[in-house]
């Protein structure tokens, strides 16, 4: 369970780190950089840190056998918890600490992905009302072709819409990419290429 929640900690600071920067960064922070952010706390997410950490403790005890066991409490989260005095009981201001760290932690978590998770409904809400398919003699061909050099077997719906929007993939076990309307045949080949490569890559 420790490792399973330290894999999840890594991984979550990490997209908190991602939505604060496209929160309040915005396009001042490159989308290489958060792109590169998104990899890592995907990376961060199968990554045993919990392991790691055992390693560290058992290479301090093996070349340090004097450190051994101030390193082990303090690492391995071994410290007292409860202090029982005559006088009463005391929670190790360590244990609380850490306590309050894993509250605040948590409760802004949930609080920006509930935030982000309804701003994504709704926008997806919203964005089905014009969505009309566009899927001409034109556009199949395009679609064809390019399905079959990046190897994608599913089928891609497109669909277009009047609203400003850039265009993009919407969907994950069934994808639609959705575009604007441009008239330019031309560049709606180069954006059909450019979401059949994120299909592709699961991004």
């Amino acid at each position: 369970m420790k490792i399973i929640f330290s894999m999840l900690l890594s991984s979550n600071s990490l997209l908190l780190l991602f939505i604060f920067a496209e929160r309040f960064i915005g396009y001042s922070f490159s989308q290489k950089n958060k792109y590169l952010i998104l990899k890592i706390a995907l990376l961060f997410s199968f990554i045993p840190l919990g392991n790691i950490k055992d390693l560290i403790i058992t290479a301090v005890k093996y070349y340090f056998p004097s450190l051994g066991s101030t390193v082990d409490k303090s690492i391995s989260g071994r410290l007292q918890m409860l202090v029982i005095t005559p006088s009463g009981y005391y929670v190790s201001s360590n244990y609380r600490n850490n306590l309050l760290m894993l509250l605040t932690w948590f409760s802004v978590t949930t609080i920006m992905l509930i935030v982000c998770l309804r701003k994504q409904y709704l926008f997806r809400k919203h964005i089905q009302k014009t969505l009309r398919e566009a899927m001409g003699t034109d556009m199949l061909n395009i679609l064809k072709k390019h399905m079959q050099l990046l190897r994608i077997n599913k089928i891609i719906p497109i669909y277009t819409t009047d609203l400003e929007v850039t265009p993009f993939t919407m969907g994950l076990l069934n994808p639609i990419i959705v575009l604007p309307d441009i008239p330019d045949l031309y560049k709606k080949e180069l954006i059909i290429q450019h979401e059949l490569c994120h299909i592709k890559s699961h991004d």
